[in-house]
């Protein structure tokens, strides 16, 4: 379990290091200093490691796994039929991946925009 945790948590890590050149780019446009980024950062790699370590704990007794993952993290052999899955796997991603940047720009294209979200405001009685 402990192997599947801190695999969970440094494939979260990775992540977050992968994207922070777009959190850094979103936050170019908020007016508000850098550390507030870096801390967001921690708490998502904290929450992370909860989540993973709840799915870790718990799953088996769901019945739930992630037997790929089990066995990198175990460093054991992959289960059989793991390259036509991950290919498979790799080709609905991209495909997927393909579909919403299409949209992305097509609804750009039109010129529709996204209004920012405003909570209703209430008067005191």
């Amino acid at each position: 379990m402990k192997r599947l945790w801190a695999l969970l948590v440094a494939l979260c890590a990775a992540g977050l290091l992968l994207a922070s050149p777009f959190l850094l780019a979103a936050a170019r446009g908020v007016q508000s200093p850098m550390s507030p980024l870096a801390l967001r950062a921690l708490q998502t790699l904290l929450v992370c490691a909860l989540a993973a370590y709840a799915g870790a704990r718990f799953a088996p007794a769901a019945g739930l796994d992630a037997p790929w993952l089990r066995a990198l993290a175990e460093g054991r052999s992959l289960p059989p039929a793991f390259g036509s899955m991950a290919i498979e796997a790799a080709a609905v991603g991209s495909i997927t991946a393909v579909a919403v940047t299409a949209l992305g720009l097509m609804q750009r294209k039109r010129g529709a925009t996204m209004a920012p979200h405003r909570p209703p405001r209430f008067s005191a009685l």
